[in-house]
């Protein structure tokens, strides 16, 4: 075999081996998914039932010596806080050069009361003397060591454990062990609880507090391992794929081996399950952008961004490769096909693009923007390639030719997005509007949900409590806007909280918890508000009280709360709303009618109105659509096109890059610039002013 041949077939092998590897993501366990045999006469429920109860001790065995290890550590922090200079300035530096570390915190005192402090305490410190002591309150658990020498007192404390949703804003040590993943989560006891079977000693031996772990279901586990290892595959597949590049990419003429190495590349994306990293970044979520054009390779924003990306590399190929022959006529059909279905596919494609409730971030619309663009620059760059064959011209693009493609395509790829976004805003208004006049069966389902679950406690709660349970529901992942709350057995407001500053009928609210307690069942209601339809909820406890909580149908008539990040759960994205809803009364002129949105261009806004019906009587729903105005648009366009010009620069070095021919320019041009006037004038001011 000859040397050419050989290269050529370890070239494909090494294709091979990375589609074997994207195929291998789909499922990196195989083979290690197989169920284990298992001996006769043990039953596979049982089998299951020792490997939890094995992955559970091994989490509290885990933590155990993690607990005891950090009660010595904090045990030497406290006695070394002691040592800190006697003013206070010398004793801040002192203790934040201790370094408390994560969720931990160091405090000096005197008689006086505190002298200096450093870190962060989850707890209010307590002077208990020296010892060790664990505080607790209604989402934290710490550890607090105590170490006293001559009228001074030093405390260092750590977080051992945060309840949701606490758990959400502060990460305590139990999180933080490599065993968590065997378990569902850790529940803390007090030493009297003899439920919590297991006994957390300290450094010194003493008995701390009592520890149980929820075992994780096996299917969890796996999931966890699955998308852990399916992480570092993606890593090695994207250095395969760069490797592959580096070396196919080296010889322009080589057009065959190019084309063979972004045909792997494609095969490849296309293997990968990108929604699975939907966690990681929004650009392989389909929940923001769908499109059947490509099947798998327009799934998201990033596979249609690395098709688009490769499309792009293979027009230069061809371009790059100078070894294309056709006839002008051939060229003249083509540049035509090319300029047309690039539009034409462009348009298709956008059609995938999916605004949320909650508006487009910049990083939103780049995901949208940017695959979109380099779609387009991939047919039009080989379009006026072909139209200077179909000229008589030389069969090369300059740069110059190709940054004059990338505007015009930043250009039309910015006009489609807007264009796309701007009629949904206009449809998530309406569909906002008619929202608020049917009943919303999925918020009915989800607080039916919610009160099997609080219908397990014996007793409606306090407040703190009521908002654990919430936080430990599929409610509070769902994102509804909430209002909750406890009554007596009367039905007599005890407690609320809002989650979503929500107006509702509190006689409807109270009537309904007094006929659950009534019942003693939970009873679900849909009633109409004064914002419109919404879902009550009323759960009767054995010990006597009533859970309530009211739902809205997701809408921007409810403003968000902004205190609920203080609570460990998650706010929308800032950015500009999509639209503005209020509710006014009905006047004539307005052309408003029920249950028809009337749209009205004034100025740069869209304004729509529609009457809906409330507990009030009759309101009208007005929706501003802001389209701002021509010269804050022409300035945000200028800024994307910049972008894209810059993305396309960077292809197009990147395809002369791994051939050589970048670095001789780069040299032919640094060189020719150094001779010239100003080259050394430049390099005559900048010796100047630095010397």
């Amino acid at each position: 075999m000859s040397g050419r041949w050989a290269t050529r077939l370890a070239y494909a092998v090494g294709g091979g081996a990375i589609l074997l590897l994207a195929y291998w993501l789909r499922n990196p366990l195989i083979p290690y998914g197989a169920t284990t045999p298992r001996a006769s006469g043990i039953s596979a429920d049982s089998a299951r039932i020792v490997e939890a109860d094995t992955r559970r001790d091994q989490a509290v065995d885990a933590l155990a010596r993690t607990i005891a290890g950090r009660h010595r550590e904090l045990a030497g922090l406290a006695a070394a806080a002691l040592d800190a200079p006697d003013d206070p300035e010398g004793a801040f530096d002192f203790l934040k050069s201790l370094g408390p570390g994560e969720e931990s915190g160091v405090i000096l005192a005197d008689q006086r009361g505190p002298v200096a402090w450093s870190g962060q305490f989850r707890n209010s410190p307590l002077f208990t003397g020296q010892g060790t002591t664990i505080l607790t309150s209604p989402y934290y658990v710490s550890l607090q060591v105590v170490a006293t020498s001559g009228g001074r007192a030093a405390i260092a404390s750590a977080l051992l454990h945060a309840e949701p949703p606490a758990d959400r804003i502060a990460d305590g040590l139990d999180d933080r062990i490599a065993e968590r993943e065997l378990v569902r989560s850790f529940r803390f006891a007090p030493l009297t609880d003899s439920t919590a079977q297991r006994i957390i000693t300290g450094a010194d031996g003493s008995e701390l507090i009592r520890v149980e772990g929820v075992a994780m279901p096996p299917e969890a586990i796996r999931f966890n391992r699955t998308a852990a290892i399916r992480e570092r595959g993606a890593v090695v597949l994207a250095v395969g794929l760069i490797v592959m590049f580096a070396i196919g990419w080296s010889d322009r003429r080589a057009i065959g081996r190019r084309i063979f190495t972004i045909a792997i590349a494609l095969a490849a994306i296309a293997l990968v399950p990108w929604n699975n990293f939907s966690n990681l970044t929004r650009w392989f979520d389909p929940a923001y952008f769908y499109s059947s054009l490509a099947g798998p390779l327009t799934a998201s924003a990033g596979p249609f961004a690395m098709l688009a990306a490769l499309l792009v590399l293979l027009v230069i190929a061809f371009i790059r490769s100078r070894r294309v022959r056709m006839s002008r006529a051939a060229a003249t059909f083509g540049a035509a096909v090319l300029a047309l279905g690039g539009i034409i596919a462009t348009e298709t494609a956008a059609k995938g693009i999916v605004l949320p409730l909650s508006g487009a971030t910049v990083s939103l619309w780049t995901a949208w923007q940017v695959p979109l663009f380099l779609f387009l620059f991939a047919f039009w760059l080989g379009a006026a390639w072909l139209a200077r064959v179909a000229a008589g011209r030389r069969p090369m693009v300059n740069l110059r030719t190709a940054a004059v493609v990338a505007f015009l395509c930043g250009g039309i790829s910015t006009f489609i997005v807007w264009t796309k976004t701007t009629e949904q805003r206009l449809q998530l208004a309406m569909r906002d509007v008619a929202g608020l006049q049917r009943p919303d069966p999925e918020a009915a389902q989800l607080l039916t949900r919610l009160g099997s679950e609080l219908g397990g406690y014996d007793s409606a709660g306090t407040r703190p409590e009521l908002l654990e349970r919430y936080a430990a529901s599929d409610i509070a992942a769902a994102g509804l806007q909430v209002s909750l709350g406890t009554t007596d057995n009367a039905g007599a407001l005890v407690s609320r909280l809002d989650l979503a500053p929500l107006t509702y009928d509190s006689a409807s609210l109270s009537r309904l918890a007094a006929d659950a307690v009534a019942s003693g069942e939970a009873r679900i209601q849909q009633a109409l508000g004064p914002t419109g339809q919404q879902v009550m909820l009323a759960v009767p406890h054995r010990l006597g009280g009533t859970s309530t909580a009211v739902a809205s149908p997701r809408t921007r008539l409810v403003a968000e709360n902004p205190y609920t990040t203080l609570l460990g759960f998650d706010q929308p994205d800032k950015t500009e709303p999509p639209y503005t809803l209020t509710l006014a009364d009905v006047t004539p002129g307005t052309g408003a009618r029920p249950s028809v949105m009337t749209w009205r261009r004034v100025g740069n806004e869209w304004h729509g109105d529609e009457i809906l019906l409330t507990s009030a009587g009759s309101a009208r729903a007005h929706v501003e659509v802001d389209l701002r105005s021509w010269p804050t648009r022409l300035v945000r366009v200028a800024l994307i096109v910049i972008l894209d010009c810059l993305i396309a620069g960077i292809l197009w070095a990147l395809g002369t890059v791994a051939e050589g021919g970048f670095f001789r320019w780069v040299r032919r041009t640094t060189a020719k610039w150094l001779r010239s006037y100003r080259g050394r004038l430049t390099l005559a001011l900048f010796t100047f002013f630095v010397v």
